[in-house]
């Protein structure tokens, strides 16, 4: 069953955002200018208007995609931890502070039930929205910090194919 937003977020929880997070903040900027309710009428043939539990609101998972796609997130666990820790991401997705995030399981079942054409085509709408109106531009920096295991001791009777074994033995000789 499809569920839209039920409540704002609450006067306190607003408050408490308001001192947190700058007023330039990106997220701020995207909730600011870009209107969601498109989402609702892409998803609404994917829910059954009358059988099962209410589900979580359609824009708050999109939402939650466009993060793990920005901010560089590498899967759905980190993309939780995220959301428990940083306050500008529970207002984007508009999570009260005393709210319950929702588990791994509903991001993944969100994306089996729509599929991954549709997921992408919302999202690649978003990131369009937010292109247009100058929010996001396409440029970015990557640098490469992944750590590798090196393989710095090469070893004659290892590693023949990296080294003349008889280069080897006369090293250790000289020792």
């Amino acid at each position: 069953m499809l569920r839209k937003k039920s409540h704002p977020l609450s006067d306190e929880s607003m408050n408490i955002y308001n001192k947190m997070i700058p007023k330039s903040s990106i997220l701020r900027e995207i909730k600011k200018y870009i209107d969601f309710n498109f989402i609702y009428e892409e998803v609404k043939n994917f829910y059954d208007p009358y059988l099962g539990r209410p589900s979580e609101d359609p824009i708050r998972l999109v939402k939650a995609e466009l993060l793990k796609v920005m901010f560089n997130l590498r899967g759905d666990d980190e993309l939780l931890a995220e959301i428990s820790d940083r306050a500008s991401f529970r207002e984007f997705l508009d999570i009260n502070l005393d709210e319950a995030l929702w588990d791994r399981s509903t991001l993944v079942k969100f994306r089996k039930k729509l599929g991954s054409k549709t997921t992408d085509k919302l999202l690649s709408k978003v990131i369009d929205l937010c292109a247009k109106h100058k929010l996001i531009d396409g440029n970015h920096e990557v640098i490469d910090g992944t750590n590798v295991k090196a393989r710095a001791r090469i070893l004659g009777n290892r590693d023949n194919i990296y080294v003349d074994s008889s280069n080897i033995d006369s090293k250790k000789k000289q020792i």
